[in-house]
C-alpha cells in the first residue's frame, strides 16, 4: 500500500506539472509510512488515504479521478498481497514461538 500511494502520489504531481523537491518527498515518504499503517483493511480504503495526502503535500485532488479509473482492479491486487504476506509473517512467529 506504502508503494502504491507513493508512486500515484509521484504521477498525480507530475500530470499536474507540479516539482517535488526532495523536502517535499520527504514529507510524502514520512506521511505515506505514518498513514500506510493504519488504513484500515476496507476495498478502496486507499483512496481516503490518498486524498490525506494530497492534502498534505499541497497537490489537486481533482486529478484522483484518474487513478479511481484504475484502482479497482489495483486494488485487489494489493489485497491478495497484503494477505499473502499477513499469512507469510504469522507462519514465521508461529514456527519461531515452537522453538522458543
Amino acid at each position: 500500500t506504502a508503494a502504491y500511494l507513493t508512486i500515484a502520489v509521484l504521477y498525480i504531481a507530475n500530470l499536474a506539472g507540479v516539482v517535488m523537491t526532495i523536502g517535499d518527498q520527504l514529507v510524502l515518504g514520512l506521511t505515506v509510512v505514518a498513514l500506510s499503517v493504519g488504513v484500515a483493511a476496507l476495498p478502496s480504503a486507499s483512496l481516503v488515504m490518498m486524498v490525506v495526502i494530497l492534502n498534505q503535500v499541497g497537490l489537486p485532488v481533482e486529478y484522483l479521478a484518474i487513478i479511481v479509473a484504475v484502482d479497482r482492479i489495483l486494488d485487489m491486487a494489493r489485497t491478495s498481497l497484503n494477505v499473502t504476506s499477513d499469512l507469510v509473517v504469522t507462519k514465521i512467529v508461529d514456527i519461531l514461538s515452537r522453538k522458543s
